[in-house]
């Protein structure tokens, strides 16, 4: 399912690496470039020099990267103060989709270097009753609303500037009508700086969920590789797979990933649906216990334990500890 040049940028050998590179140049024509490769190729930014310095078209391949990189500026820019503006109202943005990948990459521990994934948007996450005063402080400073109104059937709405630029507003990713309300507070965030201003980007096991599940066809095994790269917390991942609609497509596509990739990505397919609902709930009170620190030891070691028990994952009750101590730590 992958190409030669997406294997380029992710394979960690980089002797097999160019290997791949030199297969997909030439058996490419530059005059026929193909989406995915359009997408793909700024993701090996970082170590496309020597392998082109001969290149009779390295000025069209260099300069394919470069317009991608101040693509992204300018979309990041605008995404630092859209969320800037929403905090003024005292909103909480979280980014996500690609954009928060980008962030990501710049803090990933990684056997590679990860090149410029390519931004097409903006992209937030929002509680739903936040939505209306988020399209509201939007819209008071020139965004103009792309869907008629907020409808329950869907999970976001789009927002376009003078420049067309986009900028999506979503209020759920993986989760069905009757837990969207729970899965805002469910989600692990990361705190960044970026461009001077802290941010707030969702957890890039959510991140791979969603590419898993939602993504389109062409596009799915570029993001969720590069997610991976950007460091998954498993039981993160797992407990994702909780708010999911349609966990057996991404149940199918993390097999594929796996092969493609050569990592073991160890998730379990969710439990009957009859126990969802105590799964989310308990999930949610290890974050909201964990990142708050509110609920003591033992509220947390329980309700991680219920999540962990549910998912038939081992739910070490030392490893649970270490983490509670090891993040009250970092918060002192």
């Amino acid at each position: 399912m992958s190409t030669p040049l997406l294997r380029a940028a992710f394979e960690r050998n980089e002797s097999k690496a160019h290997q791949e590179w030199i297969h997909w140049r030439g058996s490419v024509d530059l005059n026929a470039f193909s989406p995915e490769d359009f997408a793909t190729l700024p993701l090996l930014s970082r170590r496309l020099a020597p392998w082109i310095e001969n290149d009779s078209s390295k000025a069209i391949l260099l300069g394919i990267c470069k317009q991608a990189w101040s693509r992204n500026q300018t979309l990041l820019g605008k995404l630092v103060r859209v969320c800037g503006q929403l905090k003024s109202r005292n909103l909480h943005p979280v980014i996500t989709g690609t954009p928060a990948a980008a962030l990501l990459a710049n803090r990933a521990q990684t056997g590679i270097s990860l090149g410029i994934p390519r931004l097409s948007k903006l992209d937030l996450l929002l509680p739903v009753q936040d939505i209306p005063a988020a399209i509201e402080t939007l819209r008071a400073v020139g965004w103009q609303s792309k869907e008629p109104a907020v409808r329950n059937s869907i999970s976001q709405i789009y927002l376009a500037d003078a420049q067309n630029d986009v900028c999506t507003i979503r209020w759920r990713l993986l989760s069905t009508p009757p837990s969207v309300a729970s899965e805002y507070a469910a989600i692990p965030k990361i705190e960044l700086e970026y461009m001077g201003a802290p941010q707030t980007v969702a957890d890039p096991a959510w991140l791979l969920a969603y590419a898993l599940t939602q993504s389109s066809r062409q596009s799915w095994l570029r993001r969720a590789w590069f997610l991976l790269e950007c460091g998954v917390d498993w039981d993160h991942l797992q407990c994702a797979f909780y708010w999911s609609e349609s966990p057996q497509p991404a149940l199918s596509r993390t097999k594929i990933l796996e092969a493609e990739s050569g990592r073991s990505i160890p998730v379990t397919p969710p439990p009957h649906r009859s126990k969802l609902s105590s799964i989310r709930h308990d999930y949610a009170a290890v974050h909201e216990a964990r990142e708050n620190q509110i609920a003591g030891l033992l509220p947390y070691l329980r309700a991680r334990w219920s999540v962990h028990s549910n998912a038939r994952l081992p739910g070490l009750a030392l490893r649970m500890a270490a983490d509670w101590i090891r993040r009250g730590q970092s918060n002192t």
